[in-house]
């Protein structure tokens, strides 16, 4: 299939990357909104392609798929998104970070290793032969051939959520089996390396956030609280055993948006103060 783009090169970070800006979100090739991977890897090849270490397409965030854009933390009054990045790594497959998140990367023609060093990340994994795709975090490292899953790492707990296709969860360590996570499995991997599986899991749920939504199902406030800390300022303090309680339902990641939900439970009393709010039991 011949494609025709108006592209640049672009370097940083001592990469390079094809930049292409869609400003009309309609590139030829795409597949359901995005660049297939087979079309990546034929850009970025430095034989028979443009080459480079990866392809960035700059759309307008107006039309871009992803309706709701996840920018994180709330812009300051009057600031918008006007831009939206899709990035690729050269072999077609991406990743979406979470706020506070922090990564390293290693890409070569024989390496693909992401370190998950803080925070939360989701992976669409491009099948290539003989070259699989690591995620290490702490100890554990998790194998990926072709599939989509996520990883988010706590202070006592490393979590793994699979959309679909397959991954291998394991000690770098050791040299156990490792257990292998299928299509909506879960698994909590503690940090002496006990791997718990959780099967018929609402995956789609836990990865809310990249939906700009935080949902919970029979959670504790506290753990609620927690959570959108990570994306909010507001200070919210929980008097008595108030944080004991659990709650199931979703909302924004928009500042206000956990108290509105928290004013609406009549178990529970909402007092506003600068800056955040103290909750208490009813």
């Amino acid at each position: 299939m011949a494609v025709e783009l108006d592209f640049a090169k672009g370097h940083g970070t001592e990469n390079d990357f094809v930049i292409v800006q869609d400003v009309k979100a309609a590139m030829s090739g795409l597949v359901d909104g995005r660049i297939p991977p087979t079309l990546v890897r034929s850009l970025c090849d430095r034989h028979t392609g443009i080459g480079a270490d990866g392809l960035l397409r700059i759309v307008p965030a107006a039309l871009h798929q992803d309706s709701s854009v996840n920018t994180g933390r709330p812009l300051p009054q009057g600031a918008e998104v006007v831009w939206f990045m899709d990035y690729y790594n050269a072999d077609g497959s991406t990743g979406e970070m979470n706020t506070q998140t922090r990564v390293s990367v290693e890409y070569s023609r024989q390496v693909r290793a992401i370190r998950l060093l803080q925070g939360e990340a989701f992976f669409s994994v491009a099948r290539v032969p003989n070259k699989p795709f690591r995620v290490f975090v702490g100890s554990t490292v998790v194998e990926a051939v072709g599939t989509q899953f996520s990883i988010f790492k706590d202070a006592d707990s490393t979590r793994v959520a699979v959309v679909e296709g397959r991954v291998a969860v394991a000690q770098a360590s050791t040299q156990a089996t490792p257990a292998l996570l299928a299509a909506n499995q879960a698994a909590q991997i503690t940090t002496n390396g006990m791997v718990n599986k959780t099967s018929n899991t609402d995956v789609r749920t836990r990865l809310s956030w990249r939906e700009h939504r935080l949902s919970f199902d029979n959670d504790t406030i506290a753990d609620v609280v927690a959570q959108f800390s990570r994306y909010s300022d507001a200070k919210i303090v929980l008097d008595g055993d108030v944080g004991k309680r659990r709650i199931s339902g979703s909302c924004s990641l928009d500042p206000d948006s956990l108290l509105v939900f928290l004013e609406n439970d009549p178990s529970v009393q909402v007092n506003r103060v600068s800056g955040g709010a103290i909750v208490r039991p009813r």
